[in-house]
């Protein structure tokens, strides 16, 4: 069963295959000031209908935080596959979504992992 999100304003629209089980609650930087609460797709999971305000922002040239230009949310990310255990795989391509923003969703069935991303990373 697909679900879709979108933007406070609206003007971004995305959809995944599949409602997420879990998701991650990060405190890296960025993570614990945008809010995000992400569950993780492959790009071939995901469809997302991007329009005129969709802006990319990068720190490290690996993680692209794409957000609304028009209302600020924070709608996507696409990074490497990082892993806890310190083997990355930097040609393979994860798509994470910020949860908080699905449709008609209840936030309550899915797990929460807390990773502690501010010194991990």
């Amino acid at each position: 069963m697909s679900i879709s999100g979108t933007c406070h304003c609206g003007a971004m629209h995305f959809t995944v295959n599949a409602a997420p089980t879990e998701a991650v609650e990060c405190n890296c930087s960025y993570c614990s000031k945008s809010g995000g609460l992400w569950a993780y797709y492959t790009p071939a999971d995901i469809v997302v209908q991007t329009s005129d305000a969709d802006r990319i922002y990068t720190k490290s040239g690996y993680n692209k935080h794409h957000f609304c230009a028009n209302c600020g949310c924070q709608i996507y990310g696409t990074s490497p596959e990082w892993s806890l255990d310190g083997n990355h795989d930097l040609e393979k391509v994860k798509i994470g979504i910020n949860v908080r923003l699905l449709d008609d969703f209840d936030l309550s069935t899915v797990r929460v992992t807390r990773i502690d991303g501010r010194n991990m990373w």
